[in-house]
């Protein structure tokens, strides 16, 4: 018969081989844990993301930018370095006392050729020599002005007005006024029209500077012709 073999016995593991194969692991998963955060460092090199201003909401042409509303219009956020323009606005601060150039879509980072400032308005209008402190807002209707034009006038728009008329003397004069800014147009029923809003306008503030409203008035009521171009958007 055949002899049965008694099983061999199991030969005891070594401690110290189990814990030099435990600390062996560990050693190796932390240099792969450094390994990838070093290629993951590398990556986010390559895509730095800087802060800019971008538009929290709509912002229709026109619209002044205070201390009291520019949290309301803009907020910070981060995007790819590479692909942010010259130019883009990264302090929040640097959209006050401004007045929005033209329409500006929510999520749109902000150029600062988006915005013009107040101050550079007004200077524009009173002249180089001129004094600020002479400006006056005036009210017109689109009765008083010659051309159809009048009716797509929008908050924001600065247009150049020539005057046409007969002087004391019987001689005819041309005068234009340029870079005259709209302050507030509405409609027949009173309501404030923007930038991109249908309907006519019939009633305008401009801002201009004392002696041209004088002089505007008076070409009005004289029956001269008033002709309006929009210098923001010239094919009108």
């Amino acid at each position: 018969m055949a002899r049965n073999k008694e099983p061999r016995a199991r030969k005891p593991k070594n401690k110290k081989e189990s814990l030099s194969k435990f600390f062996i692991s560990i050693i190796l998963a932390i240099f792969v844990f450094i390994a990838l955060l070093v290629i993951q460092s590398g990556i986010l090199s390559n895509y730095a993301t800087t802060q800019v201003v971008v538009a929290k909401q709509a912002i229709a042409q026109g619209i002044d930018i205070n201390e009291n509303n520019y949290k309301e219009y803009f907020k910070y956020a981060d995007l790819d370095a590479s692909i942010v323009p010259e130019g883009t606005l990264t302090t929040l601060e640097d959209v006050l006392d401004n007045v929005a150039a033209q329409n500006i879509s929510k999520g749109e980072f902000i150029n600062q050729n988006a915005l013009v400032s107040i101050d550079e308005i007004a200077q524009n209008i009173a002249g180089e020599n001129g004094e600020v402190e002479n400006l006056v807002v005036s009210g017109f209707s689109a009765g008083d002005l010659a051309n159809t034009v009048c009716g797509i006038l929008r908050r924001g728009d600065i247009i150049d007005i020539t005057l046409i008329y007969e002087d004391e003397n019987g001689e005819m004069k041309t005068k234009v006024m340029e870079g005259v800014y709209v302050k507030h147009s509405y409609d027949g029923n009173g309501n404030e029209i923007y930038a991109g809003q249908g309907g006519t306008a019939t009633m305008f503030n401009f801002l201009l500077n004392k002696d041209d409203d004088a002089l505007l008035n008076e070409i009005i009521k004289r029956g001269g012709i008033v002709r309006i171009r929009k210098t923001n958007n010239p094919e009108f």
